[in-house]
């Protein structure tokens, strides 16, 4: 889920030794239990690629004058460089805009 962070909320980081305290209203990605990642840019050590994952999911943020066409190939290249160091398969790749503007 796109939404924004609550007060107290803790984000673990990929390379960070302690969880940190993020800001309020900072637009974050989380599942049911944490927060996974700081949009855009800093992803959860809970959802970092191991030796012993099994299935992978690639988020593409679209940026001010990126095309919908080139952010999807951004997204195929990340697969396909994954899938080259792995012996998994690339599933569906899609791209959506968001129903509402969230700023």
């Amino acid at each position: 889920m796109l939404r924004f962070s609550k007060e107290g909320e803790e984000f673990h980081g990929i390379g960070i030794e302690k969880p940190i305290t993020v800001a309020i209203k900072l637009l974050v990605v989380s599942d049911r239990k944490r927060i996974v990642c700081i949009y855009p840019h800093r992803d959860a050590d809970a959802t970092k690629i191991t030796e012993k994952t099994k299935t992978v999911a690639i988020i593409g943020y679209g940026a001010p004058n990126i095309r919908q066409d080139q952010l999807i190939e951004a997204v195929k290249t990340a697969l396909n460089f994954i899938k080259q160091t792995s012996a998994g398969t690339i599933g569906t790749v899609s791209a959506f805009k968001p129903a509402q503007t969230l700023y």
